[in-house]
This record gives structure tokens, sequence and C-alpha cells, in this order.
């Protein structure tokens, strides 16, 4: 459900602007404070003082709602595998040039034919409208601006058609391979019909894992489906 209401800005209270504010469905007993988030208030203080990605995570966990940050933040059963995913990761490494003009660096490359600015893309990430009301509006248009690709999560808070009206882009769509073929081979056409290049498939979740921390948090989030024009409840 996304409400919107107009609120007064704090640096010129004469104005006014439209926020966002998304909510979710959540099981008995949920602290209802956390149903209505004021996302303009995400827009301010530390957020100005970023100088590093690495300190976005501290600032989430001290601005989103527990269970929203633990979505993001958590991974199944004890983590194991979030954890060497990690790991692997800080093992690349740069290759230095040593004695070389670099004076001009190009930094592009190509991927799949497609031309990039840089060796960096957008992996997927689900219900990004959690975070903010944009969601992933805004990264379609981070991407572009960056001319680099981004992938669209099957459980995104906005469908295909909704991410190719925000403007021209690389754009991929990943994909679970469901039981229901006909399914799967509608969300194929309606991403090749909204201009997305390529499909990005996921073959190693033959099931959803166990994801501790929204159970302790008992959190039971509405994720807008591909799979109908209705919103489908899952218990994450």
């Amino acid at each position: 459900m996304d409400w919107r209401m107009k609120i007064p800005d704090e640096e010129n209270p004469q104005c006014t602007s439209t926020v966002s504010f998304f909510t979710f469905f959540v099981a008995p007993g949920f602290p209802p404070e956390v149903l209505l988030l004021p996302w303009h208030k995400l827009r301010t203080g530390k957020m100005d003082q970023i100088t590093n990605v690495m300190e976005y995570q501290p600032i989430a966990k001290e601005k989103l709602p527990k269970m929203v940050y633990d979505y993001y933040a958590s991974g199944a059963e004890d983590q194991w595998t979030l954890q060497e995913n990690r790991n692997a990761f800080s093992k690349i490494l740069f290759r230095p040039r040593i004695l070389i003009d670099v004076s001009k660096i190009d930094i592009t490359t190509t991927f799949l034919g497609f031309n990039i600015s840089m060796p960096i893309m957008i992996a997927p990430t689900a219900m990004q409208k959690m975070a903010h009301p944009e969601g992933e509006y805004a990264t379609a248009r981070a991407a572009s601006a960056a001319d680099t690709i981004m992938t669209l999560s099957s459980w995104a808070t906005s469908s295909v058609e909704e991410v190719a009206s925000t403007g021209p882009g690389i754009r991929f769509f990943q994909l679970y391979v469901l039981k229901d073929r006909n399914v799967v081979a509608q969300l194929v056409r309606r991403a090749e019909r909204a201009g997305f290049k390529a499909i990005a498939l996921t073959v190693d979740t033959p099931r959803l894992g166990r994801r501790e921390a929204d159970i302790k948090n008992r959190c039971i989030a509405t994720i807008t489906s591909y799979y109908s024009h209705t919103p489908k409840y899952y218990h994450l």
C-alpha cells in the first residue's frame, strides 16, 4: 500500500512536498509505529556526510525499522553463505599498473555486447520501496545516469513496465523458474516487451532459505508479484 500526504519542508516552512509511506502487513502485536515511515527524515543528517560506501549500512540500521533493516541485511539459517560471499568478494583485488601513463584512465568495458561506463553493475535487490518510496525507479534512473546495467529482481516492488517508464537504460530481468512454465514464459515476454535486454536466471533456489531474522520479527511482507495482477503475500 502506498500512502501519500503533504508535509511541510523543514528548511522552508512555506513549501510543502509530497512523500510516500510504504506499509506492509504484519502479524498481530507488531509495533504500530513502524507502519508509517517518515521517509523525508531519511534524506537528511548523516546521509550528507557519507564518504565511503561501507558507511551506508550503520546509517540504514539507525534509520530503518528493525524489520526492514533485518530483511535487507540478513541471510538464511546461520548466515554462513552470506559470510562466505563477503569473504570471497574481499579477495578480489585491483591489479596495480606500475610506471605507465595514468593521466587518462578509461574504465569503460562491455558486458554481453553492451557498452558500459565501468565494470560495475547493479545486482537484483528485492523490495526496494521498503527503504524508499522511489524504490526501483530511483535505481533505474541512477543506473542509466551512470551508464551501466541494472538487473530488476523478480521480487521487486515495481513492475518491468514501471521501471521501463523511467526512461532509457540497459536493463536485465532476474528470473526464477517456476513449476508453471506458462507463467515463466509470460514473465519473459513482458520483460522483452518492456525493453529488457537479457534474463539473469537464478538456478540455486529450489526452495527459499529459512530466514531466521524475519521469523523472529514475525514479518509478513506484501510483495508486488509479477505472477498476477494482485499482490501476493509471503511468509518471509
